[in-house]
């Protein structure tokens, strides 16, 4: 007998190719959803369409425009949208918001799904340790790892869209109580071997947001299965990050909340060099880096308007 029946949405991409493999083997009924035509973000180094695997959607449909009835499913993995960075507001309105209300609608409707998974990011909170390469480079890192609980900082329109996202789930999770909603700060989970952006503007933040195959299926899986606690009312938030030496986020209230531990880490790879945590030279980058946050932070403020 299935453990449930589960829709993964973008069941074609990075991590949805990922996801439905391994829930298959783990006992799921798994149905793919996605476009006929889409097509991974890939990144750096990487094309989108090489990280594709449609033969992985069962189900074609235009989420933006419809979801299609989920009567019968007992979960939602929703891994569907513009994921990019760089995309622009028209983009992530219509692919990440517009489509997430279409999602929790048909989930709503169903009377038969008991819990979502909502597909949020790390760069919601990247905004205020941004490079100046934008989004995906990294200048600096706290001096104290970011909680749960601390203010989102988002880092471009896609960031501030998954936001959205995860107030959505906010509101059909805790507000209507319609299902329990877990929304997933996701790090970087498309590189096996995070060496491979060594020396690139993106290398300290991929050791910092590294998230292996293993530790995505391990997350996600945990994010369907594990019960929530009735003091959060239906509604978490959760970072999944490998556990990588320079990660940015405090992971313990995500493992607790969870019940997983990530058991990769960036730090077990071969790298050319340690990591770098500022353009320091030959300073005392640990000391400066804690005297230089506060007004750090302050001058990101004062930019933003």
């Amino acid at each position: 007998m299935a453990r449930g029946k589960v829709a993964i949405t973008g069941s074609s991409g990075i991590l949805g190719s990922r996801l439905y493999a391994a829930l298959q083997a783990n006992g799921w009924d798994v149905v793919g959803l996605g476009l006929a035509d889409g097509v991974s973000q890939g990144g750096p180094g990487r094309d989108g369409a090489a990280e594709t695997n449609r033969g992985l959607i069962d189900v074609e449909c235009d989420l933006a425009e419809a979801c299609p009835s989920l009567e019968g499913y007992t979960h939602i993995v929703h891994l569907a949208g513009v994921g990019s960075p760089d995309a622009s507001f028209e983009d992530v309105h219509r692919g990440n918001v517009v489509a997430t209300k279409n999602v929790l609608e048909a989930a709503k409707r169903s009377g038969t799904v008991k819990k979502v998974v909502l597909a949020s990011t790390n760069h919601v909170q990247c905004g205020t340790s941004m490079g100046r390469g934008g989004p995906g480079t990294l200048e600096f890192h706290t001096h104290s790892p970011l909680l749960l609980e601390d203010a989102v900082e988002p880092d471009s329109f896609y960031a501030a869209s998954k936001i959205h996202v995860e107030m959505l789930g906010k509101l059909y999770g805790k507000t209507w109580r319609c299902f329990d909603v877990v929304a997933l700060r996701i790090g970087w989970c498309l590189y096996d071997d995070p060496t491979e952006l060594a020396g690139t503007q993106y290398e300290a933040y991929l050791r910092a947001m590294w998230l292996s195959r293993r530790d995505w299926v391990g997350f996600a899986t945990a994010a369907l299965t594990a019960p929530i606690d009735d003091t959060y009312h239906g509604y978490i938030v959760a970072h999944a990050v490998s556990n990588n030496p320079t990660n940015i986020f405090d992971m313990d209230d995500s493992t607790r909340l969870l019940g997983y531990t990530p058991q990769d880490s960036s730090g077990s790879f071969a790298w050319p060099r340690p990591p770098v945590r500022l353009a320091a030279g030959n300073r005392d980058v640990a000391a400066e880096l804690a005297a230089a946050m506060p007004e750090a932070r302050a001058r990101q403020r004062r930019d933003v308007p």
